[in-house]
């Protein structure tokens, strides 16, 4: 994507009215940049959220083409493990390309969203311990998909480790902290908002998530950092 604009762009009065206010004393220098740093991350959230209302899954929208990364390098005929599946639109489009998927999730009335929406027949979802369903698999899956999963957990490491005995490859996928340097201003600031959602654990910048994916034993294949969010295939080690 390539956007050309006129040097003299046309006056937009919401703009015009904020530079307006930010001249007014009405803070400390570290004051004001928290003010603007909360108030960043909030435009940020609603404009996200606004996003997912409107587009969801369908073509044009940002969620769909990270599957792309995702579906390049996946096998066709492949077993796959979708784990914290949610109202499965990524286990239904994999399962496209897949023999078979396995969509687990601890959300019982979003599983049943799930099977109404999407009753592909190589495709199950299933209201479980995600290891108590490999461990019945006779032999390793062929993927495990983590999609915004890790930065929720608790011990996401031993988590991998624990991956390793059931899965030959990896795909993970959450939030890239090194998207905006913002995100790194935030902590210099003291910002209150420095996560990405509510129910997030960790925030991971890249060098981070490197560590803990490597420290748990996998080998990372390959990566991307777009539309806000890291990437990663992995193979075991």
């Amino acid at each position: 994507m390539k956007l050309r604009f006129e040097r003299r762009k046309p006056r937009h009065t919401l703009l015009s009215i904020c530079y307006r206010l930010a001249k007014l004393p009405f803070a400390s220098a570290r004051g004001k940049m928290r003010f603007y740093l909360d108030l960043n991350w909030i435009g940020w959230r609603l404009a996200i959220e606004q996003a997912e209302r409107m587009y969801g899954f369908g073509e044009s929208s940002m969620r769909r083409k990270n599957l792309e990364f995702l579906l390049a390098r996946m096998q066709s005929g492949a077993r796959v493990l979708d784990l914290g599946c949610k109202y499965g639109e990524i286990s239904a489009i994999v399962a496209e390309k897949a023999e078979r998927v396995i969509a687990v999730d601890h959300d019982p009335q979003a599983l049943e969203k799930a099977r109404a929406a999407h009753p592909a027949t190589n495709l199950e979802f299933i209201h479980a311990d995600a290891f108590d369903v490999l461990e019945k698999e006779t032999a390793p899956v062929d993927l495990v998909i983590l999609s915004h999963i890790l930065e929720h957990l608790e011990k996401p490491e031993a988590m991998l480790a624990r991956l390793k005995a059931h899965a030959t490859h990896c795909y993970i996928e959450l939030p890239d902290l090194d998207a905006s340097y913002l995100n790194h201003y935030r902590q210099l600031a003291g910002a209150r908002l420095q996560y990405t959602d509510n129910d997030h654990i960790w925030e991971f910048d890249r060098d981070s998530l490197l560590e803990v994916i490597e420290g748990a034993g996998w080998k990372i294949l390959d990566s991307e950092y777009r539309y806000g969010v890291q990437k990663h295939w992995c193979g075991r080690a």
